[in-house]
């Protein structure tokens, strides 16, 4: 009690008030600390809604970033949509000041009402290693846009998509750039060191000379097979498409390109016949009254556990020999032979080979493309490469149809309409 009266005694606002100036100073700096944080705090956590403060901070960026970008993008550019419904905004990765620091930020697009997922995105993407390009029609120019001696003076804006995946992936890329590219008079860059020049010839690209490096603007897919109209009216600009872009719809008004382009080296397509060779007995199959039957099956990876987790599957025994009967009665008049290209040769032979079913050993990913596209019709189970395979034959095909699981991370971003032919036949 003694120490408290002493205590109360000595630092009493009387005492205070005619003490030292040190006192004094040292009271004024704690009030105006205590009153500053104060601010802070309420500025900071005052509004308990982050929707409502996602949105503001949003409007603000997009008033910034209207000033930055180029005029032709800025007339292409959605306009930011305040309501909770719609959700249209804009801003870099985190929101803040900083997100204006890049030369055209970021545009988040379609975000989920409640948790502000990222749906499409534009960016800055630089220094792209860009060395041949194809063209739209023969009378387009051979010069980008930095390249200031264009003869006619005509801009040519690029598209480029950015490689992902394996081979059945990359060309669906590649495909459904050229289609997006098309629909809108843009022409296609590609790099020498794509894997795609490795097994087709792609005849008709042109050598560009890039004079200048470029910001170019890069483009996110909403889902991986869903097609989306709006990567059919695209900004102005240079663009960098990412995404693995899987439906058919993207490049239709193309195919008969795609088809050219998609021509393989005559080396891939030796090694294909040889595969064809080694499982046809011409006497008991003569070629003039047999059809002979492609059949694509994917396991390995596909078996994994994180794979199944999201939503991967493959196709069952029963699947295949179902898809068997189906052709032989499709194609009564003739004599059938299966001929099976897989990543499971020991799956294979035990569960499916036996008759008219032969299972090809073990190849290189594009001499199995090239031997399962030159059959007359085409079984495919899952996955993209069994997916080309079946495009680029001339026939009848079948897929499985219970691919992928529905509501799963996959199955989410899945269009059957969109991906699968209507034309094809879907077994379970």
């Amino acid at each position: 009690m003694k120490l408290m009266h002493v205590f109360r005694a000595q630092y009493s606002p009387a005492n205070i008030r005619s003490g030292s100036r040190f006192y004094r100073v040292f009271l004024v700096c704690v009030l105006t600390a205590s009153i500053v944080s104060l601010i802070r705090i309420f500025t900071e956590f005052g509004d308990f809604n982050p929707k409502k403060r996602f949105v503001s901070e949003c409007e603000t960026c997009w008033g910034a970033i209207n000033q930055i970008i180029t005029a032709p993008v800025r007339e292409n550019m959605p306009k930011p949509d305040t309501s909770l419904s719609t959700n249209i905004v804009a801003a870099k990765h985190s929101l803040g000041g900083q997100a204006l620091k890049l030369p055209l930020g970021d545009i988040l697009m379609n975000l989920d009402n409640a948790g502000i997922s990222r749906r499409r995105q534009y960016h800055a993407h630089r220094n792209l290693d860009c060395d041949i390009a194809i063209f739209p029609s023969k009378d387009r120019p051979t010069k980008s846009r930095y390249n200031k001696e264009s003869k006619n003076n005509t801009t040519t804006y690029f598209f480029k998509f950015s490689p992902k995946g394996r081979l059945g992936n990359q060309m669906f890329e590649f495909a459904s750039t050229i289609g997006i590219a098309h629909a809108q008079n843009r022409a296609v860059c590609l790099s020498l060191s794509s894997e795609l020049l490795d097994y087709f010839e792609l005849s008709g690209f042109v050598k560009i000379d890039w004079k200048e490096s470029a910001d170019w603007l890069e483009v996110m897919e909403i889902e991986w097979a869903t097609y989306d109209r709006n990567l059919m009216e695209l900004p102005v600009d240079d663009i960098v498409i990412d995404g693995y872009l899987q439906s058919w719809r993207y490049f239709y008004n193309a195919r008969a390109e795609i088809k050219k382009l998609f021509t393989f080296y005559p080396s891939v397509l030796v090694k294909a016949k040889q595969l064809v060779n080694s499982m046809w007995d011409i006497r008991r199959y003569p070629p003039n009254s047999t059809a002979l039957i492609g059949v694509h099956v994917r396991r390995g990876d596909y078996l994994q556990p994180d794979r199944k987790r999201r939503g991967f599957t493959v196709a069952k025994r029963s699947y295949f020999l179902r898809a068997f009967q189906w052709m032989r009665d499709a194609l009564k008049d003739k004599n059938v032979l299966f001929v099976v290209a897989c990543d499971d040769t020991a799956w294979c032979e035990n569960y499916l080979s036996g008759g008219d079913v032969k299972t090809s050993i073990p190849a290189p990913a594009e001499v199995h493309l090239a031997m399962l596209a030159s059959c007359d019709h085409v079984i495919i189970s899952t996955g993209s490469f069994g997916w080309w395979a079946a495009w680029l034959s001339r026939g009848m095909v079948v897929y499985y149809k219970n691919f992928p699981v529905p509501d799963s991370p996959i199955g989410k971003g899945f269009n059957k309409s969109d991906y699968f032919l209507h034309s094809w036949v879907g077994l379970e």
